[in-house]
């Protein structure tokens, strides 16, 4: 996030916390939605989500397993370079392409 849209939001939230036609609840589903904001931006910035076969999203870092093959399990990778999203597993890298996967919880 920019350095003056993180000043702009905390300008907002203080400016909130002393103005009464904000219950207390307003405030703090505010600041909830800022730090939220933070965690969605970082996510874009790696790739955003793709759905599994179940339509579960899934985004850079999460654990998923192989359904059209041999049922392997890794990483779920974002490659700045190539723009696309890997299947990371046994130190290799490979573009996730048409393959089937599913999230692991």
């Amino acid at each position: 996030m920019k350095e003056e849209t993180k000043k702009l939001l905390n300008k907002i939230i203080e400016s909130m916390r002393h103005d009464g036609n904000f219950t207390e609840q307003e405030k703090d589903d505010f600041e909830d939605f800022c730090r939220k904001t933070e965690t969605i931006e970082h996510d874009l910035k790696n790739g955003g989500f793709v759905p599994d076969i179940h339509g579960k999203p899934c985004k850079h870092g999460d654990k998923i397993r192989e359904v059209d093959g041999e049922f392997r399990e890794g990483l779920l990778t974002w490659d700045d370079y190539s723009r696309c999203f890997c299947f990371e597993w046994e130190n290799i890298n490979e573009p996730l392409g048409e393959m089937g996967f599913e999230k692991v919880e």
